[in-house]
């Protein structure tokens, strides 16, 4: 995403058009579904693969790698 024109790099399109927020990162869900946030989408993620419904410290675990990556791994590629 080109974030001062808000339009897609590879294709053109406006990013507006997929989230009104017009901020990265945001992921399709499914067909006109968008989520945004990082830890919503690495929240989501992790339910996809039935990490993050375990009880207890398997859960905070869970809980904890993802916020890593949110508040810390990702400033590497940004």
């Amino acid at each position: 995403v080109d974030l001062k024109t808000k339009r897609l790099s590879d294709s053109g399109a406006d990013f507006l058009a997929i989230t009104s927020k017009g901020q990265v990162p945001a992921l399709e869900v499914s067909a006109g579904v968008v989520i945004t946030e990082t830890a919503v989408i690495l929240s989501w993620i992790a339910e996809q693969f039935g990490g993050a419904t375990a009880e207890g410290l398997a859960h905070l675990r869970v809980r904890e790698a993802l916020n890593l990556i949110a508040a810390d791994l990702h400033h590497g590629f940004g």
